[in-house]
């Protein structure tokens, strides 16, 4: 006899399913009929990982968002002693977040990102089959996003630095100011314990983990598009 237990509720507030089953819902009777088996197939399992893989990607960006706006408004209460230890090379102690709960949080929007996209990509792998009675592969899938004119360099970005921090090493925080006052700065993550930045290979901009997650959004649009047009 399986066990129980107690089941939280989980309430994502994600609904970029909802117009695909919409469309499936006004389809014609063989599609319907297929969609029947949504459950059987794993669908509805891929549907919900995806719903609350969005979720903590949100909450990841929501709190590093947070984190950068602490650190910059202490830079800048305390910017000539930031800039004295920038100058002469030394690590600055920073007082109102712990950079440890920042690194974890990009290191966590880096894998999430990444694992929600090997999400995706099984959900439409099923979709195709199970209920459009196609294949497809990623090839295809990049292709259509590329067509589309959608810049598709963030998933290559996505899979090397996963493997890096997944693997290899840590990461961790670097500032560089962009003028003499610090009243612009650029955060980049760190993949070597480093004093002065000799390669680009030695970094990740968070530039970069803005527009990876800018073109992750956009794909999806486009994605939920593309299968509500395989449906009609």
């Amino acid at each position: 006899m399986a066990d129980k237990f107690l089941l939280i509720n989980y309430n994502p507030n994600c609904t970029w399913i909802y117009p695909i089953l919409n469309a499936l819902n006004a389809a014609n009777d063989d599609l319907k009929k297929r969609t029947e088996e949504w459950e059987k197939v794993g669908l509805s399992e891929l549907g919900l990982a995806l719903s609350t893989k969005l979720r903590m990607i949100s909450i990841v960006v929501e709190r590093i968002d947070k984190h950068l706006g602490k650190l910059s408004e202490e830079l800048q209460g305390d910017k000539e002693k930031a800039l004295e230890f920038y100058r002469g090379g030394y690590a600055y102690t920073v007082k109102h977040i712990d950079p440890f709960v920042l690194v974890v949080d990009l290191e966590a929007f880096i894998f999430e990102t990444r694992s929600t996209y090997e999400i995706v990509g099984k959900f439409i792998v099923a979709f195709f089959k199970y209920i459009l009675l196609k294949d497809i592969t990623e090839a295809d899938l990049t292709k259509m996003l590329e067509e589309k004119g959608i810049d598709v360099t963030w998933i290559k970005e996505l899979q090397i630095n996963r493997i890096t921090f997944f693997h290899n090493t840590a990461p961790w925080i670097g500032i560089k100011p962009i003028n003499d006052d610090l009243a612009r700065v650029e955060v980049l993550i760190l993949k070597k314990n480093i004093k002065e930045l000799e390669s680009a290979d030695d970094y990740v901009s968070f530039d970069l983990l803005r527009s990876v997650y800018e073109n992750f959004g956009i794909s999806l649009n486009a994605i939920q598009g593309f299968l509500i047009s395989e449906i009609k």
